[in-house]
């Protein structure tokens, strides 16, 4: 039997913060259009798709200053290979500067409950240049950034709680192959995330089979 997860959240600004909330950089106002964002169920790394995810350019009361927003639908199937919804943006010829922040900032707001309760979690990763010989821009992100360096947001955003209002997830910007680290190094070969030159970020839905083990944010 397969089950799917399916949701609906919308995003309304993603930043680097400093102490006292100062904005330092916006990576992403979600202004749209949706067709600026990419996304992957699979096929990025040669999997067969495991589900869908659709992205919807509106305008949300609450949203930051009055910006837009980004509504994100998505089906999941449980134990799908790839078992991800995936949505981003990356760069090869410019980078975005957080060296003078302390933490990532995320808005949203979960309009539609996942339906496996307590399954269904989302991670911001970030992405740099680190792995590639040369320093920045020597790394080709590819169409769906997946030739950085990632650091995935170690906490768990559980999707089952709706809301009016906008929430906010904050993570120390802090990357490194500890497990303990607020951005986890997916390739665990002991590098640190270089906040001076972040070439790409993406928002990643998952269905979590430890559901309930671990920690939440």
């Amino acid at each position: 039997m397969t089950a799917l997860l399916a949701l609906a959240v919308v995003a309304a600004r993603l930043a680097a913060a400093a102490p006292g909330d100062a904005v330092v950089a916006v990576l992403e106002d979600f202004d749209g259009p949706a067709e600026s964002y990419y996304t992957d169920t699979g096929a990025g790394v040669g999997f067969a798709p495991s589900g869908t995810v659709a992205l919807e350019a509106i305008n949300a009361a609450g949203a930051f200053r009055g910006a837009g927003a980004l509504r994100v639908a998505y089906e999941i199937a449980f134990g799908g290979v790839f078992g991800l919804a995936v949505w981003g943006k990356a760069r090869n010829d410019s980078f975005w500067d957080l060296s003078n922040a302390t933490h990532l900032s995320l808005r949203y707001r979960v309009e539609e409950p996942a339906s496996l309760a307590g399954h269904g979690q989302a991670r911001v990763v970030l992405g740099d240049g680190g792995a590639c010989p040369g320093g920045a821009f020597a790394c080709d992100p590819g169409p769906f950034g997946y030739g950085l360096s990632d650091y995935a947001s170690t906490g768990h955003l559980v999707l089952d709680e709706t809301s009016a209002e906008f929430r906010e997830l904050r993570v120390e910007l802090c990357g490194s192959a500890s497990p303990f680290a607020p951005f986890l190094g997916l390739d665990r070969d002991g590098r640190r995330l270089d906040a001076a030159t972040v070439q790409g970020w993406r928002l990643v839905v998952a269905i979590d089979s430890l559901a309930g083990v671990g920690r939440r944010m």
